[in-house]
């Protein structure tokens, strides 16, 4: 981390977060934004998606898709994984 600590970090992730909270607020204003701001969420269902352990995939057109899947069998992430597809998701839900 070198001069940095643990909550300058998070300060800026989160930071990072409200800007890209703040650019899909926008891009419904913006004309074609909302075909933009619905691909956007495609590509960050699809990630999930990929990142998803394959023994829950088979679940994902019964429990809503990917996101939804992931969110209800978190605890079949692995523990080095479950950080980063909770904030993932959470970035999904935002759009």
């Amino acid at each position: 981390f070198g001069s940095r600590t643990f909550g300058s970090i998070l300060t800026e992730t989160r930071q990072l977060q409200l800007r890209s909270l703040t650019m899909a607020s926008l891009l419904s204003s913006v004309p074609g934004g909302e075909a933009m701001k619905e691909e956007m969420k495609k590509k960050a269902e699809e990630q999930v998606g990929e990142q998803a352990p394959d023994m829950i995939k088979p679940l994902f057109p019964i429990l809503g898709g990917p996101v939804a899947t992931v969110e209800m069998c978190m605890c079949l992430v692995p523990a080095d994984k479950q950080e980063q597809a909770k904030s993932a998701i959470a970035k999904y839900k935002e759009m």
